[in-house]
């Protein structure tokens, strides 16, 4: 009986620390800052490898591969949306949106946002300027 106890609780501490995936780095917590599209590049280096929010206007939407959806943003920000492939398709040319995930790179002309999903349009966003 003890021991089946210990397992149980062990498999819980697994589970707690690995979490469901990248995934779960969108669900806790609050996002570090929150960007305008046209100043992620000049202000998001010490963001990089933390949960932002970037506002911006969707130029296109690739959901080609269904387990890696993207979403791209004008100033060539790409939006890897992995398997949210309704999320992405819902995301239309033009479209003024609002995106959560991890700043993975930030090179002029390639800035990655991955995981990403779209966020609700009328939670907070205080960008930095």
């Amino acid at each position: 009986m003890r021991s089946a106890v210990i397992l149980v609780m062990l498999s819980f501490f697994v589970v707690q620390v690995a979490g469901c995936g990248s995934g779960a780095a969108l669900e806790y917590g609050d996002a570090a800052a929150h960007f305008n599209e046209d100043k992620l590049l000049e202000k998001g280096e010490p963001y990089l490898g933390e949960k932002i929010v970037v506002k911006g206007t969707v130029t296109k939407h690739d959901i080609t591969d269904p387990e890696n959806s993207k979403v791209y943003l004008g100033h060539s920000i790409c939006c890897n949306f992995g398997d949210l492939k309704k999320m992405a398709e819902n995301c239309n040319e033009g479209d003024s949106i609002f995106v959560m995930g991890i700043l993975k790179r930030l090179e002029d002309g390639d800035i990655l946002l991955e995981p990403a999903m779209k966020r609700d349009p009328k939670a907070e966003f205080n960008p930095v300027e």
